[in-house]
């Protein structure tokens, strides 16, 4: 079975990316190794390999590899197949 979260926002006014939400991701994500991004809500300018090597940096903090859906071949057997615990 997986798990999925979905956060609203990424940024809180005065905080670095993903900073605010870090203590619950870290308890969220407790005992996984990797993490399936899906970058398509990104923001306006940034690719998806720009806005998921971002949330790598958040992910980072509390010791996840996360990996962007763009870099499967295919998204629906990415999300169906990927030897990721979670999506995000």
């Amino acid at each position: 079975m997986k798990k999925l979260l979905i956060a609203s926002t990424s940024t809180v006014h005065g905080k670095a990316y993903l900073e605010y939400i870090l203590p619950e991701l870290s308890f969220f994500f407790k005992g996984i190794q990797e993490v399936l991004f899906i970058p398509y809500a990104r923001p306006s300018g940034l690719s998806y390999e720009e806005y998921t090597n971002r949330a790598k940096e958040g992910f980072d903090k509390i010791n996840i590899n996360l990996r962007g859906i763009h870099e499967f071949d295919n998204a629906v057997d990415a999300v169906n197949n990927a030897k990721v615990d979670l999506i995000f």
